[in-house]
């Protein structure tokens, strides 16, 4: 025996030292290349010289820096050149592959939280759903961005992100929203004295005055653009625009020599910058002035340069539509061929390290199991008929454990099928999240929703006494509950549904007999949205509700009676109402989350906490919401046990 023990510890040994030659060889034989960040910037810069200059190349260039990045692992290099890749396709007019990049740009910004940058991408989300005339969506992003720059004290960034609203609001119709963002954002610059944001405003100022027919100001904020923007060589698209807005009222106003001369420098500066849009509206426009004029011949002439400019343009975008579909094709093969090149370098090396690794471990995995099958056919001669009779009580054992592990686990399956579908709250609201993590195999929690035929919306988030199988059994008697107010009864009020249901568990359980024992009940908290979800009803039995809007959270409290297990008879519960508004973010939630025990002293989360969460995360999509607050959870919650289920449910209005 010491014999074998004496070979048993040169093995180990034996083993401890290869594994850790074994351990540098395998991270030596894996190791990435790890491209400079300068190599990558550089690339970018290369790529941005190139646009509108040759789009393919520029394009080309960016997916090798973007091939790079992925490959070191930097996030916020990978979110600038897929948002750089996302401007290329949004130039070529392809919004549906624009928008996949933009969207993998904020990804990877939310995960550095580099705040400028996810403002930048939900401006260029933005301009992606105007681009479709999705306006609802193209304000809700130009909102968040023009939020983040504000917060960031970033005023010239801020200005931008008006100026974009007053766009959307202008391709809207909705000119007086338009101007009161556009006269924002100018008094912004003015009082900065950022000339280029108060030309580029002014223009968009012009525009509005002249699409609500007040010429003397239309007239005014354009040739104030023209003054502010004519010694910037790079601002002669709003200086086009500005000209072709006062060649318009000058025509109106019959003024058609004046017409003339501002139509012609307005074609001076659609020319020089390639303008071809703002150059066809341009020859259609002084081929009007010529025939007010009486000058037929050089009316006809400008009418023809206006019909060879239109099909020019509509040449122009067919020819881009074949060109965008080769060139992707050609960019997917040239980015395969670039993965191909940078593995093919290493695979000889990787595949010979491969297999001497796979023999080392093979060798030592035999040497391992033979010593220690010599230690266990001793053990098991010396020590078998005890272990007879210990086999024989393990399966007995093990049998009833699985008989019961059967159960509960056929128990969560019927619990889960009486839980809403996914599927169907999603389709009920704009967005939606429920993290459910019961503290056992089943669960005390549940929550509960119905849509009626009228549109209308009610959602209970409930918390049962007890957990595992006890909590479960008190969860399908309050899905019952609600059933039964809600779907038979067609109770509407959410005082008057708490109210039957607390009626209806306490005669369930005979808990208002003086005789009964059962304490059992939940806190619950239940809304109501109706069908144009402008307001939302709620009721409470020992659960608040939060609700977010913009940096502020609204807390609504219930009434300090539980549902049940109580032996107050008649008792109401109270029903508040509030208003919704477009972007606000409703929480409801079970005890669990805030009452677990972690972090570094051992403490509660607490509401305080969870309030600090909703606040910071309530603008990001709600999937990212319950990846956020179940991280938070695992994090405060480490190396201790889960006390309690654990229901976070979060709504956008």
């Amino acid at each position: 025996m010491r014999f074998l023990h004496i070979i048993f510890c040169l093995l180990v040994s034996f083993t401890f030292l290869s594994a850790q030659n074994l351990k540098a060889e395998y991270k030596s034989a894996f190791k990435s290349p790890n491209p400079s960040v300068q190599f990558i910037n550089n690339k970018l810069k290369e790529a941005r010289n190139l646009i509108h200059l040759n789009d393919e190349k520029a394009l080309q260039i960016a997916l090798l820096a973007l091939d790079k990045a992925e490959r070191i692992g930097n996030k916020n290099l990978t979110g600038k050149t897929e948002n750089l890749i996302g401007d290329l396709y949004w130039y070529s007019n392809d919004y549906s592959t624009a928008s996949e990049f933009y969207f993998r740009a904020l990804k990877n910004f939310q995960g550095t939280n580099n705040r400028s940058s996810i403002a930048e991408c939900y401006r260029n989300i933005g301009w992606i759903y105007l681009g479709e005339k999705n306006f609802k969506m193209a304000e809700r992003y130009f909102i968040r961005s023009s939020r983040i720059f504000k917060n960031l004290n970033s005023e010239h960034k801020y200005m931008v992100s008006l100026d974009d609203l007053a766009n959307l609001y202008l391709t809207e119709g909705k000119y007086e929203k338009a101007l009161k963002s556009s006269q924002f954002s100018i008094s912004i610059a003015e009082k900065s004295k950022d000339l280029k944001a108060i030309g580029s405003t002014a223009c968009t100022i012009g525009t509005i005055y002249y699409r609500l027919n007040k010429i003397s100001e239309a007239e005014y904020y354009f040739n104030y653009s023209i003054s502010t923007l004519s010694s910037f060589k790079n601002q002669g698209y709003n200086r086009c625009i500005s000209l072709i807005g006062l060649s318009r009222i000058k025509f109106d106003n019959q003024q058609y020599e004046a017409a003339l001369n501002k139509s012609i420098l307005a074609e001076k500066e659609a020319q020089k910058g390639n303008f071809n849009k703002e150059l066809s509206e341009i020859f259609q426009l002084i081929a009007q002035v010529y025939k007010k004029l009486n000058k037929t011949e050089k009316a006809y002439e400008y009418m023809e340069r206006y019909s060879r400019a239109k099909d020019s343009l509509l040449e122009q975008n067919n020819r881009d539509i074949i060109k965008d579909l080769e060139n992707r094709n050609k960019i997917k093969e040239d980015k395969l061929k670039i993965q191909n090149l940078v593995q093919k370098g290493n695979l000889d090396k990787v595949k010979l390290e491969r297999e001497r690794t796979f023999k080392t471990f093979l060798i030592l995995i035999l040497i391992l199991i033979f010593v220690f099958a010599i230690f266990l056919i001793r053990s098991f001669i010396k020590k078998k008929k005890a272990n007879e009779s210990l086999s024989n009580a393990y399966k007995i054992i093990e049998e009833k454990n699985k008989d019961i592990s059967d159960s509960i686990d056929y128990a969560k399956h019927i619990q889960q099928a009486r839980l809403p579908l996914l599927e169907n709250l999603k389709n009920s609201f704009t967005d939606i999240f429920v993290y459910n993590l019961p503290r056992d195999t089943v669960s005390g929690d549940f929550y509960w929703f119905d849509k009626r035929p009228d549109g209308s919306i009610y959602f209970v988030c409930a918390d049962c006494t007890g957990h595992g199988i006890p909590g479960a059994f008190m969860s399908m008697m309050g899905i019952d509950g609600f059933n039964h107010a809600i779907l038979e009864r067609n109770i509407e009020k959410s005082g008057d549904i708490l109210t039957h249901v607390n009626q209806f568990i306490k005669d369930s359980l005979n808990q208002e007999h003086e005789s009964a024992k059962s304490k059992d009940g939940m806190d619950v908290a239940l809304i109501y949205i109706n069908p144009e979800k402008t307001k939302l009803s709620y009721s409470g039995a020992n659960r608040p509700i939060y609700i977010v809007r913009g940096e502020k959270l609204i807390e609504l409290k219930p009434n300090k009676l539980s549902i049940g297990g109580n032996h107050l008879s008649n008792y109401s519960f109270s029903e508040e109402v509030v208003d919704l508004q477009t972007g606000d973010s409703v929480y409801l939630f079970t005890d669990g989350y805030p009452d677990q025990f972690g972090g570094e002293n051992g403490k509660k989360f607490m509401a305080k906490k969870l309030k600090d969460l909703f606040i910071e995360h309530h603008s990001k999509p709600m999937f990212e919401q319950a990846q956020l607050i179940e991280k938070s959870f695992n994090n405060w919650m480490g190396e201790n046990a889960q006390i309690d289920d654990v229901l976070v449910v979060g709504i956008q209005i």
